[in-house]
């Protein structure tokens, strides 16, 4: 591997001449081509974490975990703005929530990202200051295994804890045979994307995020006529695949899994 330092100064100046594509009022030509940096700075730090883990550098490898973290919390800022922009509020929450996902996961990678606190607090004000509240749900699941996302053993039955770095890997636990138990409204759900979308209303069903009334789908129903409210909400995320959002791909292609980090 090259110094190690130099890297370091290196994904560092990206981050910085990146970083201020990430206001709203940035042109949209521009805050693109930031995207297209960051996502390459992504790969460009997970080839050096590969190369840390060949030759057994856990603390290098633990590094460049946080860059590759820091550089999709301020991709996914990116995004948020320019869908925006889009006027398309339910995709820029979907990136906000990433945003602050990706800045706590960046944070847990490696002390060296300590600083990325701050990114954090301005994504929690920036959600209370541009999107409107949000009902948030919860779901309970029966789960018939949990595993380490490490080793592979019971989850408890190893010492690896979950949310710690391990050799370029946050611990996770892998749920396995779920089964749903229950779901309820809470104020601090495990993923701020479970939410309430629209809710039906005289004239069709209104988006939370925008108040406009839309036409209900084909295959929706008008629900019950005893008065009972109908929300559509999304209650489960698959969290352990990285997301990467393309805001000026037509909609359908714009938001795609690309695996684990």
């Amino acid at each position: 591997m090259t110094n190690i330092n130099d890297l370091v100064e290196q994904l560092n100046k990206e981050l910085d001449e990146c970083s201020v594509m990430a206001h709203m009022t940035r042109d949209s030509g521009l805050q693109r081509e930031a995207c297209d940096r960051l996502e390459l700075l992504v790969y460009v730090a997970a080839n050096y974490k590969e190369q840390a883990v060949s030759h057994q550098f856990e603390d290098a490898a633990n590094l460049f975990l946080g860059f590759i973290y820091s550089a999709l919390a301020l991709r996914s800022q990116i995004c948020m703005w320019l869908y925006l922009k889009q006027e398309n509020p339910d995709n820029a929450w979907d990136c906000l929530v990433l945003a602050q996902r990706y800045a706590d996961s960046a944070i847990d990678a490696h002390e060296d990202f300590s600083k990325v606190k701050e990114f954090r607090d301005k994504m929690e004000q920036i959600e209370k200051l541009v999107f409107p509240p949000q009902l948030f749900f919860s779901a309970g699941y029966v789960v018939q295994e949990q595993e380490c996302s490490i080793c592979g053993q019971d989850y408890g039955d190893c010492d690896h804890i979950a949310g710690r770095p391990y050799m370029g890997e946050l611990c996770a636990i892998k749920a396995k045979g779920l089964q749903v138990d229950h779901t309820a409204v809470v104020t601090e759900p495990a993923d701020k994307r479970c939410r309430a979308v629209y809710y039906h209303t005289e004239g069709g069903k209104r988006n939370r995020m925008t108040w406009k009334i839309e036409p209900l789908d084909e295959s929706e129903d008008a629900g019950p006529d005893d008065g009972s409210m109908v929300v559509h909400a999304i209650l489960a995320v698959v969290s352990d695949q990285v997301t990467l959002h393309r805001p000026w791909l037509a909609e359908g292609e714009a938001c795609g899994a690309e695996g684990g980090v």
